[in-house]
Parts: structure tokens; sequence; C-alpha cells
């Protein structure tokens, strides 16, 4: 049985969230309401001893909010499609100006510090092989992105055919809606690692489990920041508890639990401080129309 608790829910209310979700809504509107395909590799290293996953390099990065690991995210969304730049026929590239980039993330100030904040960021991607950079006389620097693994490679959107690794998706909304402006790095890239038990798991839905051995190997990041995601995500409604008996070898009995989530992205079609009634509207919604949608496909 799931255990779901109910914190107070954080509301959306710091200086920056309605610029946040108005510039987000107006690249949503130029995107065309695509998704942002990331990496697996991006959050996920596949042992203990190698370089540590991209994403976990951006959290450690000064600063509680994790400009760069929140810059990123947004330009594997605004340049990851497949759509040229008009004026040099390239592919996942962007020209927009830091200003637009500090409002998209939520930052004070965006026409100074938030500015500035935005240049450290992109100087620290490119310090990772994650993006490139071309100036270009009077007016904003072109920014290509890389391969999400770090590998300096050229990038390839994940979905197309031939290309590598898995991957996992953030909706739009994840952007429009304030979710990305209002949470935390830490609660970001365990949200990430979230993801990405998900995308590999045998079956959708799920409840999600890792060991803090997993986590260290895997993903890189310590048990203070695993926890404290895990608390910012439980409060936001985004994952739900659960306990789940595990089996002890020549034992019939379950003498033995851990603890397990259950991910709900539905949280992320709401802004943040919604009430959790409103999200099973949503769900009820959503099942009424697939249910249609089956009768109409049986004829």
């Amino acid at each position: 049985m799931v255990n779901r608790p109910e914190p107070s829910t954080p509301e959306a209310n710091f200086e920056g969230f309605d610029g946040a979700c108005a510039a987000a809504c107006e690249l949503a509107d130029r995107l065309k309401e695509r998704e942002a395909q990331v990496r697996g590799g991006f959050v996920y290293r596949s042992t203990g001893s190698g370089a540590l996953p991209p994403a976990s390099h951006l959290h450690r990065a000064k600063g509680k909010d994790s400009v760069a690991l929140k810059l990123e995210l947004s330009l594997l969304w605004a340049a990851g499609g497949g759509g040229a730049d008009p004026r040099t026929g390239d592919l996942h590239n962007v020209r927009f100006d830091a200003r637009d980039w500090a409002e998209l993330l939520g930052l004070a100030h965006p026409d100074e510090n938030g500015k500035r904040r935005i240049r450290d960021a992109l100087q620290r991607l490119e310090s990772h092989q994650l993006i490139e950079r071309t100036a270009v006389a009077g007016q904003p620097t072109i920014v290509k992105i890389r391969n999400d693994t770090g590998t300096g490679a050229a990038y390839r959107r994940p979905g197309d055919k031939g290309s590598d690794g898995n991957y996992f998706k953030l909706p739009p909304s994840f952007w429009t809606n304030g979710w990305l402006a209002q949470l935390s790095g830490t609660a970001i890239i365990v949200l990430l690692a979230i993801l990405y038990l998900d995308s590999i798991s045998r079956s959708k839905g799920d409840a999600l489990f890792a060991s803090p051995q997993y986590r260290h190997d895997h993903f890189g990041f310590s048990q203070d920041t695993w926890y404290d995601g895990l608390k910012e995500l439980r409060g936001h409604h985004i994952l739900a508890h659960t306990k789940q008996p595990v089996r002890k070898r020549f034992s019939p009995d379950h003498t033995h639990s851990r603890d397990a989530y259950f991910l709900e992205t539905a949280r992320f079609r709401v802004k943040p401080g919604t009430k959790t009634d409103a999200i099973s509207v949503l769900l009820a919604q959503d099942a009424i129309a697939q249910a249609t949608a089956n009768r109409i496909r049986k004829g």
C-alpha cells in the first residue's frame, strides 16, 4: 500500500516565478510544445570508478540552485529538435540573449546579476564539453549543444534511428508551469535519477528503488543529496513513498522492507502549490479520454 504523506506543499511565490513561466510559454510556442530528450548517460555512469556523470559535475557547481544544471536541461529542450538555424543551416544551436535564459530559469535581476550567472554557467558547460560557443559581433552568442554524456561528440537526438543510448523525457510543462525554476538543483538531480530508473524499469508504473551502493556507483552523489532531493520532491507530491517487502534467501518470511517511490509526472501539468485534488481530476480526465479513444478504435 502506498504511503502518501501530506506535507504542506511549497508555494510558488518567489520573485522570478511568474517571469519564468511567461518566458517558458513563449519558448514552448516556438518549439511547438516538444519535449526535452535527456540521455541516461547525463545522470548515470556504468561503474563506480568511472568519471562522474555530467549532471553530478554540474550539481557540484558553486551555488545551491545549480544554474548550470538547469541551463543544460533548458538547452537540450531548446536546441534538441531537428530544425536548422535559418541563418546558417546548422542543427542544434540557439542564439538567445543571456537575459532571456536568466528569466527562463527564474533568476533574480535578470538584466544584471542574472546575465552574469548565465555567462558563468555557459562557461562551465563548455568546460565539460556539453556545448560550444561562437561569439558574433553585436549579436547574442551562438550556443551549439554537444552530446549530453559529456564526450564532446556531436549532438544527435537520442530518439533518432541509429542514435546511442537510452533516454527519458521532460515535458514542456516542466518549464511552462515553473517546475524548473521552482525546484532546487538537488531536487532536480534526484528527479533525473528517478526518471532514469523509470526509463529502464521493466514495467512502467512500478515502484522505483536504488540501493545506497547503486546510487554511489552509478549516480555519483551523496546520501545527503539523495535524501534532501527526495524530501523536496515528496513535498511537491512528485514522488509517493511506499515500503516494499524484501524476501531473505531461504526464509519464507518477508522480514525486511525497503523504501521505494512512485513517480507522478502528472504533477508537472499544474503549477507548484496546486492542491493534489486537481491532479486526481486530470488523471480521471485522461482515463475517460483514453477509454473514449479505445471505443472509437474498436468501432
